[in-house]
């Protein structure tokens, strides 16, 4: 369920950590406090076990809950009734959910219906290799963006890929007239360090997220990404993460199953990409002297869902990872330079006048 690989031999005396985790264990925002809860801000800091070294043992409350229910047949009917209730305002907020995406479409118009994206070659077959490439930049320049224009970070960031996208596509010839659409984990984890659903696990809800690509304007990207974000996350936050699964059902389905058959259609899928924001340590870190220069984000790459792109935060510096199929993106490196330009572009956008 998890690889961890040493690669020495790197110039200047570097090594490298390449680390592989099963989704069902662990989401990207736990597995990166887990490698920052390993690394330290102390360089003269030494015998440090390894970052993949087992945590200490302690007291599960949950397991001693669960034992109870062995024990106690009132227990058990109680928890029986609590999950018959529990599923009630599950698929009540399913319906709510439901309404919701309805009113959104017809009132801001960056609601998604479940198979309303475009075909791209992103929902074609992957094939057996995949690439994958990236870069940081300065977390001066998003903030500059974000003052600017009045919205959040991760609202500058996802626009920055919508614009390289956006020009990728536009250089071979494939740009949709509808906006690509991204599947977007939106986190549910307490900020709290020490919170038991903090340590493992998957906690978060999805969202579908209209990028804006049919736009060519990047700050008039920019604000629809903010209103379409801005009410994923309230929704997320509103119906709960299981209702937003459940409501995503239609869309992942033929997104990720149509590509299995002998002749996929060309239809209408759910989404594009799978795009996801994962924060990092905010310091520099050490292991045991070693300065942590970077991190790189290099998530999953399916058939339906080819592309890939995770963006990661580490000390002062935001890094953009993308992965893909070598037959989907070949040239999957120009999106480095294309990032850089589409971030170019906002910061010489002006903000419209209040």
């Amino acid at each position: 369920m998890w690889l961890a690989v040493l690669i020495d031999g790197l110039a200047d005396g570097r090594f490298a950590m390449y680390i592989k985790v099963h989704h069902t264990v662990i989401d990207g925002v736990a597995g990166l406090k887990m490698i920052g809860d390993a690394l330290s801000t102390d360089p003269d800091r030494r015998s440090m076990p390894p970052i993949y070294a087992a945590a200490p043992a302690h007291t599960d409350e949950r397991g001693a809950r669960a034992h109870g229910l062995l024990t106690s047949p009132l227990s058990a009917l109680r928890a029986a009734f609590s999950g018959v209730v529990s599923g009630l305002g599950l698929a009540g907020r399913v319906s709510l959910g439901q309404v919701s995406d309805v009113a959104a479409s017809l009132v801001t118009g960056t609601a998604v219906p479940p198979v309303g994206a475009p075909y791209t070659r992103f929902n074609g077959r992957i094939g057996h290799d995949r690439l994958c490439t990236g870069a940081s930049w300065p977390k001066a320049r998003i903030r500059a963006v974000q003052k600017t224009f009045g919205v959040t970070a991760n609202d500058v960031l996802t626009t920055v890929v919508a614009g390289a996208l956006r020009d990728w596509l536009l250089q071979h010839a494939e740009l949709p007239k509808k906006s690509l659409v991204a599947i977007c984990p939106v986190t549910v984890r307490s900020r709290g360090r020490n919170a038991d659903e903090d340590r493992h696990g998957n906690l978060f809800g999805l969202q579908l997220c209209s990028l804006g690509t049919h736009l060519a304007d990047p700050a008039e990207r920019l604000f629809y990404i903010h209103r379409a974000m801005s009410r994923a996350k309230h929704q997320v936050k509103s119906l709960g993460a299981d209702a937003t699964l459940v409501l995503l059902a239609l869309s992942i389905a033929p997104t990720v199953l149509l590509p299995a058959l002998p002749f996929a259609p060309r239809f209408r899928r759910g989404y594009n990409v799978s795009l996801s924001s994962v924060p990092g340590p905010e310091h520099e870190m050490y292991w045991n002297g070693a300065h942590l220069d970077e991190i790189y984000p290099v998530s999953v790459a399916i058939a339906g869902q080819a592309l890939n792109v995770t963006i990661c935060s580490y000390a002062q510096r935001v890094t953009i990872g993308y992965v893909s199929g070598r037959t989907i993106m070949p040239d999957i490196g120009s999106l480095v330079e294309l990032t850089e330009r589409s971030l170019s572009a906002l910061e010489n956008s002006s903000a419209p006048a209040s």
